[in-house]
């Protein structure tokens, strides 16, 4: 019903011109005479027949006239066998018909649009008793939003801390490190106060000492790296450092 509607809408003008043209062909028909109308039928049997598309039959194939492919001039060939005034006939027949499904097709549901206004009594009680408890979730889900964002300010404080508590343990061990090297040096640098007359450990002695005076020399070069790496220390900065 809904489909033969629809499609009765499309062709529904077009059936309406053709009607009036056929009526204007008749009267042609009937002004020419019985010898026109033979000369006719001599003609109407040169044009080819499309007897697939427009089957000859007496009533009217919706089904062809709704098609996508629908061509008037095979749809009059298809029918060239039938008066002019059946063919008309059965044209505003066809159509009348299609009216009439239109408007059947529009009462059926006329009654549940007029009801329409009826059947939407209480939706608004309906609505406003799904709408608490959707705020409700709406505010539990902001104070969870909120709470979320207070845990990740408080984590985030707690990182920078201790990003800033390791790097205090660095410059302390840094510092340690400092003072074990300046300690060493300063250990290796206090050379026995012996004299140095020459003697049968004289040799030996003087071993000892470049032997000291080498790992004074590595651990000099130590606390300079590590004295490089504290500048800017408060512990760094306050050393007086003598040059060699």
């Amino acid at each position: 019903m809904s489909t033969g509607g629809t499609n009765g809408e499309v062709n529904s003008d077009f059936l309406h011109s053709l009607s009036k043209q056929l009526q204007i062909a008749a009267d042609y028909q009937h002004k020419q005479g019985p010898s026109s109308q033979g000369s006719s039928h001599l003609h109407h049997d040169s044009i080819a027949m499309s007897e697939n598309d427009f089957p000859l039959s007496i009533g009217i194939d919706r089904a062809a006239l709704t098609s996508s492919h629908f061509d008037s001039d095979e749809f009059l060939s298809a029918r060239r066998h039938l008066p002019l005034d059946e063919l008309k006939s059965q044209l505003i027949a066809h159509m009348k018909e299609l009216k009439t499904e239109l408007v059947e097709l529009i009462n059926s549901d006329y009654a549940d649009f007029i009801n329409l206004s009826t059947n939407l009594n209480g939706v608004d009680r309906m609505m406003e008793s799904l709408r608490k408890p959707l705020d409700r979730m709406k505010d539990d889900a902001t104070g969870v939003g909120s709470n979320l964002q207070s845990v990740i300010g408080s984590l985030e404080q707690k990182l920078e801390q201790r990003a800033e508590i390791r790097e205090r343990k660095a410059s302390l061990q840094l510092l340690l490190n400092i003072s074990e090297s300046v300690s060493k040096v300063e250990a290796l640098l206090q050379i026995s106060g012996s004299d140095n007359s020459a003697g049968p450990d004289s040799h030996k002695e003087n071993i000892s000492v470049a032997k000291r005076l080498e790992r004074v020399a590595i651990e000099y070069n130590q606390m300079q790296y590590l004295v490089g790496k504290g500048t800017g220390l408060p512990f760094v900065t306050n050393i007086e450092w003598v040059g060699p």
